[in-house]
């Protein structure tokens, strides 16, 4: 017997929220790793990314994670850096849009809570090169921004190189009551440069350490903070309450009904009709139904064209005699032929040769060395990898 209804709970769920921050040092090359290994695994509810190493030429939907938001980007207009956020669908996230000067890289998102009272996140990235600027801009518009966006608390990260302004970052911490709960090295030199930095309890927040990703120098970093969420709302279904169902009724149901009428044709038969009876005919209607299922519709369509991301292309090529001499003078006698079915000897051999007798290897040449080396070759057939 079924039973249907929808309830829904006022109130709040307080879990952990998991944050995976790290520098990828090149989007293209560690998103894979990235998505599988970090986000996935931690089953992530936000990412952020700095040096991504993106431009405008890579569209918006790149690399998306299923279950996630679109990358929300903010590229260099030059070489380099780049930060990116992306968040569960099932997060309520709102990224803000405040004036924040152009040569700042960075991207501000508040988390909703309970009452739509959340906690609002800077990812940022600053270059070694760049001075304090990311520092003054925080300084002077922290106030502002919690108290516009309503938030409680307020969480710094991303790769801040704070080495190089120590004294300004330590500032920023003692004016607004932060504290940096990275204090373990995120860097394959040793130091700590990643800092997670909030006014959160201490009692709220953990940081660890899960490695690099991939080919990155830097450790990505997975904070988990307490939160109070707004619990999902409930959806109606349907709970079959089957201790309860009539079994006898139901068996004598099956047990009148009609089935001559009601199933017709046999297990050969297919929709329009026909029938197929021996093995061949039903594989040739297996392979004619994958057939049409890769068949494109329309075959002059031109595919699709991917996003240029190399910053030039190769208009021109050369190589001169003495390249390919050098690499001839590598080649190693012993190995095997290569897909001409010249051996490595007889180029060896014709190395130490005029220009002339080079411009004819693929003709083999009637001249001394050439015949000398292919007799030695006929001779020691051993040498050849099998």
């Amino acid at each position: 017997m079924p039973t249907s209804g929808t309830r829904r709970h006022q109130g709040h769920c307080e879990r952990d929220l998991k944050i995976v921050s790290a520098n990828v040092r090149g989007f293209h090359t560690n998103v894979g790793e990235l998505t599988h290994r970090f986000v996935q695994a931690n089953k992530a509810d936000i990412v952020f990314v700095c040096e991504t190493f993106l431009d405008n030429n890579v569209t918006s939907g790149y690399a998306s994670i299923k279950g996630y938001s679109s990358w929300v980007r903010k590229d260099r207009s030059t070489l380099g850096g780049g930060v990116a956020l992306c968040f569960k669908n099932s997060l309520r996230v709102v990224v803000l849009d405040t004036p924040i000067p152009a040569d700042l890289e960075v991207i501000i998102w508040k988390v909703c809570g309970d009452k739509d009272v959340g906690i609002l996140c800077v990812g940022c990235y600053r270059p070694p090169s760049q001075g304090t600027a990311l520092i003054d801009y925080l300084l002077t518009n922290l106030d502002r921004l919690m108290t516009d966006h309503h938030c409680n608390f307020v969480i710094f990260l991303g790769d801040l190189n704070q080495r190089g302004i120590q004294h300004s970052f330590d500032s920023l911490l003692a004016v607004s009551n932060l504290q940096n709960y990275v204090t373990f090295p995120t860097h394959r030199s040793g130091s700590s440069i990643d800092p997670v930095v909030t006014d959160l309890p201490s009692h709220e927040i953990q940081c660890s350490s899960m490695g690099p990703v991939g080919s990155s120098d830097h450790e990505a970093i997975l904070t988990k903070i307490t939160f109070k969420r707004p619990r999902d709302e409930s959806i109606p279904r349907t709970l079959w309450q089957w201790e309860s169902a009539d079994w006898c009724k139901l068996r004598n149901s099956l047990e009148q009904t009609d089935w001559e009428s009601v199933l017709q044709g046999d297990v050969d038969q297919q929709a329009d009709g026909t029938t197929v009876h021996s093995t061949k005919d039903k594989v040739d209607l297996l392979a004619q139904h994958f057939a049409r299922k890769m068949t494109v519709p329309d075959p002059t369509r031109a595919p699709s064209s991917l996003p240029v991301v190399a910053g030039g292309r190769l208009t021109s090529f050369s190589l001169s005699e003495a390249e390919v001499r050098a690499s001839l003078s590598a080649l190693k006698e012993g190995k095997a032929v290569g897909p001409d079915g010249v051996s490595p000897r007889v180029l060896q051999v014709l190395n130490g040769t005029d220009k002339s007798s080079n411009e004819v290897v693929l003709g083999y040449p009637a001249s001394q060395p050439v015949a000398k080396a292919l007799e030695d070759q006929s001779r020691h057939p051993s040498t050849q990898k099998r």
